[in-house]
């Protein structure tokens, strides 16, 4: 952090001085922008890439205003950024903590993954399917299977990446799918608390 610290330090001066209003103000400007942004970027994208996303846009436009010669507006565009960055790096470890939380409440659909595979399997197997449950009905679990498999293997990996964001939205599309394969063979999934998307 003593090195986004800096830099933010640093485009504060380069805005304040500000050089007037020409293009190398604006080029100051908007690199002590995106410098100050990559400092946080990293680890801003495993747990906000939302609000990492925004700020990149922000600066993007900056430099779009100064590539087309509108430099005043490249660096009014810049001086907010700083704040921004700050924000969203001060508010990483709360946001981590919250999708670590939700990712636990998961954490059991990984024996209903087990129970959904189990099920679809022994079905599979049967000369005839009980009352009520058909070969449609068989196959779209079969797909849901395959989709819910998937799907947690990839949550799973990226908790193993620290990719905190990415694992709680897989895991919402686990549930979404492994509830609708269930259904159509006439399982019932218990309930789990819903997941909390990062911004």
């Amino acid at each position: 952090m003593r090195k986004l610290l800096g830099v933010l330090l640093l485009i504060v001066a380069v805005v304040a001085v500000g050089c007037g209003v020409g293009k190398p103000a604006a080029d100051a400007a908007v690199q002590a922008a995106q410098t100050a942004f990559d400092a946080a970027k990293d680890q801003a994208m495993k747990i906000a890439p939302d609000q990492a996303k925004s700020i990149q846009d922000a600066i993007d436009a900056a430099k779009a205003s100064a590539e087309k010669g509108d430099y005043k507006a490249a660096i009014e565009a810049a001086k907010p950024i700083p704040a921004q960055v700050k924000a969203m790096a001060d508010g990483l470890a709360a946001k981590q903590k919250e999708l670590q939380a939700s990712w636990d409440s998961m954490k059991d659909m990984g024996g209903m993954v087990d129970q959904f595979k189990s099920k679809v399997e022994s079905l599979a197997k049967m000369k005839h399917l009980p009352a009520g449950l058909d070969a449609t009905k068989l196959d779209a679990a079969k797909t849901a299977l395959a989709d819910v498999t998937s799907k947690w293997s990839d949550a799973q990996a990226a908790v193993q990446a620290g990719n905190w964001a990415d694992a709680v939205a897989k895991g919402g599309e686990v549930k979404t799918a492994l509830q609708s394969g269930m259904e159509a063979i006439g399982m019932t999934m218990p309930s789990t608390p819903a997941p909390t998307a990062a911004k």
